[in-house]
């Protein structure tokens, strides 16, 4: 018997991945190599705060 893989959850990490790497291209252009550091911890703001607002949420599911 063969087990059915779902290719779900691989699209979801190379998705996570390519937001990742995105972020990283666009803090560094924006702030420079502190920027690289920071990209994670500044799209998790970015997320946070286009999440409580009504007319940006689909941006914010965007970035997941």
């Amino acid at each position: 018997m063969t087990a059915k893989i779902s290719h779900i959850p691989v699209l979801l990490i190379i998705a996570a991945a390519f937001v990742v790497i995105v972020a990283m291209f666009f803090w560094g252009w924006v702030l420079g190599p502190i920027g690289m550091l920071l990209s994670v911890p500044l799209t998790m703001i970015a997320k946070i705060a286009l999440a409580t607002n009504p007319d940006t949420r689909w941006l914010a599911a965007m970035l997941e």
